[in-house]
């Protein structure tokens, strides 16, 4: 019998789940704060929210955010949604339209005529 005990592996920015060698047992990076993964889902229910709900609310955010910045216009609306975790275009559009009433390309569109119009003296 092995005399190998499971130790936590260090905690790892690219990843929120890590496994043991020695036992495959596997952690989530909540146990650092003491939270099991249905407490944390418990606490949003209370809020009327769900976790995956608020995540993908707080993605589509940082998206929205970076289709109106013009300092990255250059880059295309598949590619800002996968720097933000949404890989799919096709899911990631119809997620932001439903999110914000546009299409992020529309969206978009909408941005740069704002930002046309605005007074550069003001």
């Amino acid at each position: 019998m092995s005399r190998n005990r499971c130790r936590r592996p260090p905690g790892s920015a690219q990843s929120s789940r890590r496994s043991c060698a020695a036992c495959g047992r596997t952690w989530w990076k909540g146990e650092k704060h003491h939270i099991s993964p249905r407490y944390l889902q418990k606490l949003f229910e209370s809020e009327g929210e769900t976790v995956t709900g608020w995540i993908r609310r707080r993605r589509l955010a940082k998206c929205r955010d970076d289709l109106a910045d013009p300092r990255l216009a250059r880059h295309s609306i598949g590619a800002i949604g996968a720097r933000h975790g949404l890989t799919d275009s096709s899911h990631f559009s119809k997620a932001f339209k439903e999110e914000f009433g546009l299409s992020p390309r529309d969206f978009r569109r909408s941005m740069r005529g704002a930002t046309d119009e605005r007074d550069p003296t003001a």
